[in-house]
């Protein structure tokens, strides 16, 4: 291998200086960084390196000879945002180079083209990132009869931008180069509106469905290494912090992703990696594992994760994601995924859950061989919105002994981001029930009064919707009708009614009363203590309206409702 590692993920945490020309950098959401830390994160090294001697063979490795005047160098993978660059490398920090001439450089293979475009002119490698993806880069270099190869991978990642709640692990703490696997039997971890479940079997001391971890190392095949993505840092992450990121081991029947709230949501997407476990197992075999392709790199394998929404017991639809596929006929666009990349998941709908499962080309009698892991970070979720009131209810005055009131209520409350057909609307609240009993039918409310009573109560509805709710409340008052008072013994008379604003008041208690005068508001506009009989009330200097004439002495208090035209 040239004094290369079999296994050349190698742990180079930064890649070499780079400039970046073109259009300046746009606004990005909290999400996205700055070019130059993306430029920064390692991630997996070359996976082939190669010299040849164009005009003679290798010679004979029991024989003494000389390096040949030009060599590769373990070269990290590169990853950006849509739009961005070019950034420019000079490639002969590539190789090895023995003398001063620079050598003759191409771009033998880029496997998909549109994810990302690469220019060479003299020793100067120039990359735009173009669309999201991943794609295969070799780079070939010629010197004098010698050429040799570096290969590493372009990833691509889209700029989000919108009104999302972000899961990015951020509220999560971890030492240095560790892990979060259950042990403390928590059942589980929070991160923005998403919950992910941990199953742990102390006994055992394993775990399964999500693990969190800051693990860098990206170079140590099998699993003792199953808490590591293949970026060997989460997407925000730092050559000197590489930052929390979501490991999953998928046991039967699926990984779960589901909310802290009772409400479904929409996710926009996430993205995602393979673990180091499954990367390396992949591409090189193991023990219990294939390698993909074969020895030839013909055979046609795949590694799949399927996500499928949720919503109360209901799948929603499936989304598929290959983190790797051998499936090309070119086999130079076979790939493993190395680096983040977006998975869209809008086309779930809204889901009160996510399931996670694996699949794999490579089977054996008890199932999947290819290790069943995968890493996330930075989801996207919609946040579900509440029912509004669309249409205030309005106050309601009425007359003692009046007949029950039926209102429509079906325009009240609107949902902004579900069907309306979906709210359940409920009476919260009835501050007097023994004045008026509320009731629902349908898409009606009915109101049904007490025979001889009067007073006020405060309805409040109760509109639910995808687990939020809000509500709406009104007044209904009942008065004791032209002003004739409902107590049989006391005789409490108030008229003409309406007036143009002078009244008479009779009545036949039996000591001094007090009367006022109200307005709607519950103001005392007017008052005066006067005897049994009659009086006069002169209120023509008042706005017209509505007032109440209260009548309070020994025998009880008596209300009339006046006019005031």
């Amino acid at each position: 291998m040239n004094g290369l590692s079999r296994y050349p993920f190698t742990d180079q945490k930064s890649l070499r200086k780079s400039q970046q020309a073109g259009k300046p950098r746009q606004k990005r959401t909290r999400f996205a960084m700055s070019l130059v830390k993306y430029l920064m994160l390692l991630l997996a090294t070359i996976t082939t390196a190669t010299f040849t001697a164009k005009s003679q063979p290798y010679p004979d490795p029991t024989e003494n000879y000389t390096m040949p005047p030009i060599a590769p160098l373990p070269v990290s993978n590169v990853m950006g945002y849509a739009g961005d660059g070019p950034v420019t490398f000079d490639l002969n920090e590539f190789f090895t180079i023995e003398n001063e001439v620079s050598p003759q450089f191409e771009v033998s293979i880029n496997s998909f083209p549109d994810v990302a475009q690469l220019d060479i002119d003299g020793n100067n490698l120039s990359i735009t990132f173009s669309e999201p993806g991943q794609t295969n880069i070799r780079i070939q270099a010629t010197l004098d009869d010698y050429e040799a190869e570096v290969a590493f991978v372009i990833g691509v990642m889209p700029v989000i931008s919108g009104d999302y709640e972000l899961a990015d692990f951020s509220n999560l703490s971890l030492q240095e180069e560790s892990f979060w696997n259950g042990s403390d039997e928590s059942g589980g971890f929070e991160s923005g509106l998403a919950f992910f479940p941990n199953s742990y079997n102390a006994e055992w001391g394993a775990w399964s469905g999500w693990a969190y971890s800051n693990i860098s190392d990206n170079t140590t095949p099998g699993w003792m290494n199953q808490y590591s993505a293949i970026t060997g840092a989460a997407i925000n992450g730092e050559p000197e912090e590489p930052g929390i990121y979501a490991i999953s081991y998928v046991s039967w029947p699926g990984t779960v992703i589901s909310y802290n709230n009772p409400s479904a949501h929409q996710i926009k997407g996430l993205f995602v990696t393979n673990a180091t476990y499954a990367a390396l197992s992949m591409t090189y075999g193991d023990d219990f594992s294939k390698k993909f392709g074969g020895e030839t790199g013909d055979d046609p394998d795949w590694f799949k994760l399927s996500v499928t929404g949720m919503r109360n017991g209901d799948e929603t639809a499936t989304v598929d994601y290959y983190l790797a596929d051998y499936r090309f006929e070119d086999n130079s666009k076979n790939y493993i995924i190395q680096t983040w990349q977006w998975l869209e998941l809008s086309s779930l709908g809204k889901v009160d859950s996510l399931m996670f499962m694996l699949s794999s080309s490579d089977l054996g009698d008890w199932g999947m061989n290819t290790p069943a892991y995968f890493a996330v970070d930075h989801i996207f979720i919609v946040p579900d919105l509440a029912p509004i009131v669309n249409n205030f209810i309005d106050d309601i005055t009425v007359d003692a002994n009046s007949e029950p009131l039926v209102l429509d209520i079906s325009g009240v409350f609107t949902d902004p981001d579900d069907s309306d057909d979906e709210i359940v609307i409920s009476i919260a609240n009835n501050t007097n029930p023994n004045l008026v009993q509320a009731s629902l039918i349908d898409s009606d409310i009915m109101l049904t009064f007490t025979q001889d009573q009067t007073g006020e109560a405060e309805i409040t509805l109760e509109a639910l919707s995808n687990g939020k709710s809000v509500t709406q409340s009104f007044i209904v008052t009942v008065l004791p009708g032209t002003g004739i008072a409902l107590n049989s013994e006391i005789f409490f008379e108030v008229y003409p009614n309406p007036s143009a604003g002078i009244f008479n008041v009779m009545h036949n208690g039996s000591s001094e009363s007090y009367l006022s005068i109200l307005n709607t508001s519950g103001q005392v506009v007017w008052q005066n203590h006067i005897k049994p009989g009659f009086v006069n009330i002169d209120i023509t200097n008042f706005p017209a309206g509505i007032y109440l004439v209260n009548l309070q002495n020994d025998s009880g208090r008596f209300t009339a409702r006046i006019v005031k035209q």
